[in-house]
């Protein structure tokens, strides 16, 4: 049962010839943890706040548990929200904050002190309760941020780039300990962010949103491993992308032409004769080989740059291929080495038919 449809929304901002969310329609499933992800201005952020109600609809509807919340208010739609600033109040206690919600709602007494004490206790923070944000670490203080998104038991929690403003190492953590949270909390989770390591890490699904329109919608491996669109592919990482023309197709796959190139595809529907496209290939999923004499696949090349990257080693591949074309190939450093291969080495380039992915769109 989806706990939150945007059906058929539209925003436009001033006299603005382009609606930040176009259209978007989508479906978020009870207790699933939704990344919406993509560039800056891609929408995603405006679509976290439809949903949350500090903006309305031009046009469409926003439903949570089947009840058309449009028109109503952010403070009476039971929504919880942690955003990057933690936008605590720096005058009240850590206690003070969590119970801030509650209080809102007329919740008093022992049942308010016995819900912010779990609260903290879920975040590993029950000893900090007589503390003030300015005593805490960054972390810390994003914890209570989300402990009062909590406190309250929302049907519905969003969180806007929350770990934005953490170190590396802290924002890890952070993805792990909310990771872990909102399985046991099994709360339905609508996340923004931009990374897509951090998008791979913690969702049930991912929408990839552009230009104000949802691109592609899936499982994390199923974005990961098959992109449906240029644009998906390129955000995701696939970093070599070359045009060409099916020039047969059966039920074993399709042969693509792409310049003097000629690859094998493994079977996928609507193919046919004559239709062009293009043809994506992971850097991890190409292989290279010192010898520089291999027919088929991407044929020989010269390697061009290199760059170490601590566990792996990206190097670009100039393809003798008549056209010029750059190879992108990202590859384990084997032990005790940081290159395999020197620029101006001679090197060969394949890559399995079924790591190949056919783009029409």
């Amino acid at each position: 049962m989806a706990t939150v449809a945007l059906q058929t929304v539209s925003k436009r901002f001033g006299s603005s010839s382009h609606s930040a969310v176009n259209s978007l329609s989508l479906d978020i499933n009870s207790g699933e943890f939704l990344t919406l992800l993509g560039p800056s201005g891609c929408g995603k952020t405006t679509t976290l706040r439809l949903i949350a109600g500090l903006i309305q609809p031009d046009i469409g509807r926003v439903l949570i548990r089947d009840r058309d919340v449009t028109s109503v208010p952010a403070h009476r739609r039971n929504i919880g929200m942690v955003f990057q600033s933690h936008a605590l109040f720096p005058h009240l206690s850590i206690s003070e904050n969590v119970a801030f919600g509650l209080k809102m709602r007329g919740i008093v007494g022992l049942e308010r002190e016995r819900k912010v004490r779990e609260a903290l206790s879920l975040v590993r923070l029950g000893e900090f309760g007589d503390r003030f944000p300015s005593q805490l670490s960054g972390g810390q203080q994003q914890r209570v941020a989300l402990a009062r998104a909590l406190v309250f038991q929302p049907d519905v929690l969003l969180l806007d780039e929350p770990f934005g403003a953490l170190d590396r190492k802290l924002r890890e953590t952070m993805q792990d300990e909310l990771r872990e949270l909102s399985r046991r909390l099994a709360v339905t989770s609508v996340f923004v962010t931009h990374d897509q390591e951090e998008a791979l890490m913690l969702s049930d699904r991912i929408a990839i949103m552009n230009s104000g329109s949802i691109e592609q919608a899936g499982r994390p491996d199923q974005i990961f491993d098959f992109p449906q669109s240029r644009f998906v592919a390129d955000f995701m990482g696939i970093a070599n992308i070359f045009d060409g023309e099916i020039v047969s197709c059966d039920r074993s796959g399709a042969a693509v032409q792409i310049g003097r190139l000629r690859f094998e595809t493994a079977p996928s529907a609507g193919l046919k004769a004559g239709q062009k496209m293009a043809l994506a290939f992971r850097p991890e999923h190409v292989r290279i080989t010192p010898d520089g004499t291999a027919c088929g696949g991407f044929g020989a090349g010269t390697v061009i740059s290199r760059v170490y990257q601590g566990v792996t080693c990206t190097y670009q591949i100039h393809l003798d291929d008549g056209d010029g074309r750059i190879l992108v190939v990202r590859e384990a450093v084997p032990s005790g080495a940081c290159f395999r291969f020197d620029v101006g080495a001679k090197v060969s380039a394949t890559c399995a038919k079924d790591a190949i992915h056919v783009l029409t769109r």
